[in-house]
């Protein structure tokens, strides 16, 4: 992370630290993690991702939008079971780059 932490405001003297340290932290998710776009938001909005479950296919029909319901359904299971494994890499990554007074708290 290129040197930048968390830090409590009286151990720092650059005003915009903080930001820049969610700015390199993006970053980091950017190239380590897949998904990489479920985590910027949770960082960037402090808020879960909403995932769209795939609705059902319409009884009767094709083979074809059956399968084609069987990979979104697959995929949809991915990214949800990825996002929790990315909240946890995270979890250590930012607890990494926290100073001594914040892990003291």
């Amino acid at each position: 992370m290129n040197g930048h932490v968390f830090q409590c405001y009286e151990e720092s003297t650059a005003k915009n630290q903080y930001h820049r340290t969610i700015e390199e932290l993006n970053g980091y998710a950017g190239i380590n993690l897949s998904y990489p776009e479920d985590i910027k938001k949770k960082i960037k909005k402090m808020k879960n991702p909403e995932f769209t479950e795939p609705k059902d296919p319409d009884e009767g029909c094709s083979l074809t939008k059956k399968e084609i319901w069987k990979k979104q359904v697959s995929n949809y299971v991915k990214r949800v079971e990825m996002y929790d494994k990315n909240k946890n890499k995270m979890f250590s990554v930012i607890w990494g780059q926290c100073s001594d007074t914040i892990r003291r708290s």
